[in-house]
């Protein structure tokens, strides 16, 4: 429930309240955010997200169709300016990309990072078909 609310609500904020602070607040629960809450806000989005799956990005085409990588983007953003170290383990190229906006070549990421077997699997399918097309 947190997470399809949180989707729901900055998918829907003006982007000028994306400039804004964040003060969180949970129901039924009494405390003045003065930075632990939203901390612990953020650490609970980023466990409970189909986006990400032991800290890593997962590939959820619902998640990818209901714009929910772009938007947990900039949540992770956010998290980070606010203090929260984001997810954990955040892959490097990721990160470069998240602070340069530099993409990364495919041929440059090396598979073995990708810690979900299916996903490497069509990596690298993908990538011989390109090979075998190009070459």
């Amino acid at each position: 429930m947190l997470v399809e609310q949180t989707m729901m609500e900055i998918e829907q904020a003006p982007e000028t309240d994306w400039k804004k602070k964040i003060c969180i607040t949970f129901i039924g629960e009494e405390g003045v955010d003065a930075g632990g809450l939203t901390r612990e806000f953020f650490s609970i989005l980023f466990q409970k997200s189909s986006v990400f799956e032991d800290g890593l990005l997962t590939f959820d085409a619902s998640a990818l169709e209901k714009k929910h990588y772009f938007l947990m983007g900039r949540m992770v953003a956010m998290s980070v300016l606010l203090g929260h170290p984001g997810p954990k383990n955040l892959e490097n190229h990721l990160v470069d990309y998240i602070l340069t906006g530099k993409t990364p070549s495919i041929a440059d990421i090396p598979v073995d990072v990708v810690k979900r077997q299916d996903v490497a699997i069509a990596i690298n399918e993908v990538f011989f078909s390109i090979t075998h097309i190009c070459c």
